[in-house]
């Protein structure tokens, strides 16, 4: 306790100093409780489900895929058979028209079996959850509210039970409200109701669809996963001829919940957590040459207290003692830097993290933070302990206070703590830079469209109210029309899948006349798009050979349909593939190809386009299709116009998810541009840090050799020659740093790999430009000591102590 008032005294009596370093660490362990904090939040807290250790996600991967799937038959089958789970369920995830309460919405559901509820071990807050009979097809219609929605469509009415809400023009009777907390297994938006999912006690593959869904179970007590996958892969071998040539080459794969929900954030947090470790060391090596400093500064007062009987042991205590409390400070501020960042980390939602992360300090977060704070002091007190501890008292007080100079063996342990940290800082900023190389990359690849002046707006109709596809076709063709007309739009149309959005309505099974047809697990599966005439015309695609859709492809004309470049180039390298035969989905339909446009980029500009057919509207309507509009006028200012528009066709048809294609281009590099700014922000304040290192072990230089340089410049020096006598000195220091933080880089830029796009790791211009920059700061942090020795007074320098 004496040591901690002496040291409390000690800053009180330096508040210069302590500022310093106090901020100094506080960007570093704010830093990195800020990360560790999403971190934790992520990967580290369970989720909040009975036995979350036991849930598994289960699917079969299919090479022909490359993707993991569950069809009905899977799950069907592995509920009736297996014994490894003691409960499993199915759920899926989709969108309804939410009608009857003000304007029509379209709302989020999710659609799982009553199993979920006993898997996940959770219960509505009010009411009941789905019973096992409201799985089976043609049961009564029922839905779960969240208690989001129960509060914003019900005005949290506990009375709400028994009402009913219409979905897709269908009336659902309300059987519960979930709890606040609960959280729907989805890596997406949250549902605001669920809905129960049918399916039959048994699988007809004569009579029943095959529909895709997800899988997760709870695995009984002693049950491994490879014990699962045994017993499953037994199960599917007892499929019958056909299913089993559906699923040839499938895999069982299972994996923990959690990991399955947030395993893909782990290599960006992990990137992070170790860029805010490396701020943390440099703003501890630029503690440490400050505590260093102040200890040579303080060498006559420790040795005084030596010759009183001070032992080497007792005042590297106390050295300690004040670093360690000096850390203790910098933790506290750090915490509160740390608030503000979860604050507006939880208020921008960073892209990247899954929708249902908040993130918040628990008793974990301050642990790991004041651990960090006690490593971190003792860390920058080691050195200035050390000088304590073997610092001689009898040539210390030879020398007296004002004229002790620093030992050869501290001055360079001064100069090899700003070496590490140039070397750490040039990581941060290799792997900054080849994120921004990367960035700005991205910024000019071509998206195989324009997408300036383009407003596109997505609507799902009814299918209870537009049951089939004449009036599908008409409800659109009206509606295009009619947009087109509205002042400031130059032409309106239609599409099922719009460019950037990842967002795909349908896939198929393709075969290609005259070649040999696959067993059906092995025929390529490819997205099947649906599009108005003049749709590749508004968006401004290339027509690479034939032509586009026109007037005369209706539903009673020779079938057609466009094909991009990657189909070209994966299933005709060789040929013209302009007017071949193709067939979708098995049907008996012939497709004939009449066109080939560009590559759009449909999963972001950072995804390579795959292989697309398109089919014209006329001949493949939709019940849900992407409004296109080109406009001569800013194209936000037109989505009331477009709702309204909607609105006079039916009142009962709601419009969402409307957005210009600018904003969606900027949407799908969002998780790209913010990893960049994050990475880039550390990178900037390391260097900063380094920066002020280098500045202070060279300022600190010009002092203890004032009296020097006086001689040097009363004996005819020149300014040049002692400005680049203490230059030599930083450029050293900057150099060796330097060629130390590119050859780390070389061996650690590969965990960004996955980050970065276009370009190599090792890229040359992002070296060199991290080069130049160092270069440039470290020159001006050696420069200003450096000229203000060269302004002082020659006599005035003769005369420093």
């Amino acid at each position: 306790m004496n040591d901690l008032k002496f040291a409390f005294r000690q800053l009180l009596k330096n508040p210069g100093f302590t500022a310093v370093a106090v901020i100094t660490l506080a960007l570093g362990i704010g830093a990195n409780t800020a990360i560790f904090s999403v971190l934790n939040t992520v990967l580290l807290r369970p989720l909040p489900y009975r036995d979350p250790s036991h849930l598994v996600w289960v699917s079969n991967y299919l090479p022909n895929l490359k993707d993991t799937i569950v069809a009905t038959p899977d799950y069907i089958a592995w509920r009736n058979q297996s014994h490894s789970f003691s409960d499993l369920a199915a759920y899926d995830e989709d969108d309804f028209n939410l009608t009857g309460s003000g304007y029509p919405e379209r709302i989020h559901a999710g659609i799982a079996t009553a199993s979920l509820f006993s898997v996940l071990g959770v219960q509505p807050e009010l009411g009941r959850a789905f019973r096992k009979e409201e799985n089976i097809p043609g049961s009564a219609p029922v839905v779960i509210l969240s208690h989001a929605c129960w509060q914003k469509h019900f005005a949290s009415d506990r009375s709400v039970i028994g009402q009913s809400v219409k979905l897709n023009g269908t009336a659902f009777e309300i059987v519960g409200v979930m709890p606040a907390a609960f959280l729907f297994p989805t890596e997406g938006t949250k549902p605001e109701l669920l809905v129960p999912l049918s399916l039959p006690e048994h699988f007809d593959l004569a009579t029943q669809s095959i529909q895709i869904i997800r899988v997760i179970g709870h695995l009984r007590p002693g049950v491994t996963t490879a014990q699962v996958k045994a017993e499953l892969s037994t199960i599917d071998a007892g499929y019958p001829p056909a299913m089993k040539a559906m699923g040839q080459g499938s895999e069982i794969r299972i994996i923990g919940l959690q990991e399955k929900l947030v395993g893909k954030t782990r290599p960006m947090l992990m990137v992070l957590l170790g860029a805010v470790v490396f701020l943390l060391l440099i703003a501890c090596f630029n503690t440490a040459n400050l505590q260093l400093a102040r200890a040579t500064a303080r060498g006559s007062e420790l040795a005084v207290r030596a010759a009183l009987g001070a032992g080497g042991y007792r005042l590297c205590r106390q050295l300690l003692s004040e670093s360690v409390l000096v850390s203790l400070f910098g933790a506290g501020t750090g915490v509160l830097l740390a608030m503000w960042t979860i604050y507006a980390q939880n208020q921008i939602h960073p892209p990247g993290l899954p929708q249902f992360v908040h993130v918040n300090l628990d008793y974990r977060v301050l642990g790991f933070t004041l651990a960090v704070a006690v490593i971190t002091g003792i860390l920058s007190g080691l050195a200035p302990g050390i000088f304590a501890y073997r610092s001689d008292v009898n040539e210390t007080l030879k020398e007296g206070a004002q004229s002790h100079t620093e030992p050869r063996g501290l001055q360079l342990v001064r100069k090899s703590l700003v070496v590490s940290e140039v070397s750490l800082a040039v990581v941060l900023l290799i792997g900054s830079g080849l994120l921004i190389r990367s960035f700005v990359g991205l910024l000019y690849v071509d998206p195989g469209f324009d997408p300036h002046r383009l407003l596109t707006v997505r609507i799902a109709l009814s299918e209870a109210k537009y049951p089939d596809a004449v009036k599908q076709r008409a409800f659109f063709e009206t509606l295009t029309q009619k947009l087109g007309a509205l002042p400031g739009v130059t032409d309106a149309s239609a599409a099922s899948d719009l460019p950037l959005t990842g967002f795909r309505t349908r896939g198929s099974w393709i075969v290609f006349e005259g070649r040999p047809i696959p067993p059906h697990g092995m025929r390529p599966m490819v997205p099947i798009a649906s599009a108005t005439s003049n749709y590749f015309h508004i968006i401004a695609a290339r027509l690479i050979a034939g032509r586009y859709f026109d007037a005369t492809d209706t539903p009673n004309s020779l079938r057609v349909v466009l094909v991009n470049q990657a189909f070209c180039r994966r299933f005709f390298p060789n040929e013209d593939p302009l007017r071949k035969r193709i067939q979708l989905g098995g049907g008996d339909d012939w497709r004939t190809i009449v066109g080939i446009v560009g590559d759009v980029r449909h999963m972001g500009v950072q995804t390579d386009p795959e292989p697309e057919v398109i089919t014209p509207f006329q001949q493949e309507s939709r019940s849900q299709m992407f409004v296109v509009l080109r406009t001569a006028v800013d194209p936000s200012d037109l989505t009331l116009a477009v709702r309204q528009t909607v609105l006079a066709l039916d009142k009962e048809q709601p419009t969402f998810d409307a957005a210009t294609m600018e904003e969606r281009l900027a949407e799908s590099l969002a998780t790209q541009r913010w990893n960049m700014w994050l990475l880039a922000a550390f990178a900037g304040t390391a260097l900063a840090l380094a920066a002020a290192g280098i500045y202070g072990v060279i300022s600190y230089f010009v002092i203890q050799r004032t009296h020097e340089i006086g001689v040097r410049m009363a004996l005819g020096a020149t300014a040049q020659s002692v400005l680049t006598l203490v230059l030599r000195q930083g450029s050293l220091m900057v150099v060796l740093g330097g060629v130390i933080g590119i050859g780390v880089s070389f061996a650690m830029t590969r965990f960004v790999a996955g980050m970065i796009y276009g370009i190599r790791v090792t890229d040359l211009f992002t070296y060199l430009s991290v080069s130049v920059l160092l270069a440039v700061v470290a020159l001006l942090a050696c420069y200003i000591p450096a000229w203000r020795v060269t302004r002082i007074d020659p006599m005035v320098a003769l005369r420093y102590e």
